[in-house]
C-alpha cells in the first residue's frame, strides 16, 4: 500500500471531489456547515460550492482536461499534498500528475461533514474536514481522517482554482 499513500494526498482533490448528487461524497451539514460573506453575495457562495461539483464530474470521468478547467489559467496554480514533495506547480506540472493519478489501480470518495466556505469580493476559500475514502474493489475499503483548503478568484463570472491544500491529520499522541 505504500504507492496508494504516496499518491494520496494529492488524489484525494482528483477521485472524489464533493458533489451532493453523485454519492460518490456525502457532505451533511449536520449543524457543521457554513458559509460566510462579506461585501458579496450568497449565489457567490454557491457558484464556489458548484465548482466542487464540477471536480467530481470530471474526476469520474477521469478528465484532465475538464479537471485543469476548474483551476486558474495562470501558471501559478498549485496542489499541496501531506508529503514530501507533494507540491505540484504549474499548469504543465499539475497536468502531467493528474494523468498519474487517473491512471490508479483504485476508487477515491469524501465523506465531509464539515465544509466551509468564505467569500470576500474576487477571493474565496474553502474548508473541508472529514474523511477520504478509498475503494480497492473486492469489498476492501479504508476510510482516513482528510482536510483540505482550497483558495480561488473570481474571472468574470467563474470562480477558479488557485492552490488546493490538503492533508492526512496525524492521530493524537497517547
Amino acid at each position: 500500500m505504500p504507492q496508494i499513500r504516496h499518491y494520496l494526498p494529492v488524489t484525494l482533490i482528483m477521485l472524489g471531489a464533493f458533489a451532493l448528487t453523485s454519492g460518490c461524497i456525502s457532505i451533511n451539514s449536520g449543524g457543521k456547515e457554513g458559509t460566510s460573506q462579506v461585501g458579496t453575495s450568497h449565489r457567490d457562495s454557491q457558484d464556489v460550492r458548484k465548482t466542487l461539483e464540477a471536480l467530481n464530474a470530471a474526476t469520474l470521468h477521469r478528465d484532465v482536461a475538464a479537471t485543469m478547467a476548474l483551476f486558474d489559467d495562470s501558471d501559478d496554480i498549485m496542489l499541496v499534498g501531506s508529503d514530501v514533495g507533494e507540491v505540484f506547480k504549474g499548469r504543465q506540472v499539475l497536468s502531467s500528475h493528474l494523468k498519474e493519478i487517473y491512471a490508479l489501480p483504485f476508487v477515491l470518495s469524501f465523506d465531509m461533514p464539515s465544509v466551509t466556505v468564505h467569500v470576500e469580493g474576487q477571493t474565496a476559500w474553502i474548508f473541508g474536514e472529514g474523511a477520504e475514502v478509498i475503494n480497492e474493489g473486492e469489498g476492501k475499503i479504508t476510510r482516513t481522517p482528510y482536510r483540505f483548503t482550497i483558495c480561488l478568484v473570481k474571472r468574470g463570472e467563474n470562480w477558479k482554482w488557485q492552490v488546493f491544500s490538503g492533508s492526512v491529520p496525524r492521530p493524537p499522541t497517547p
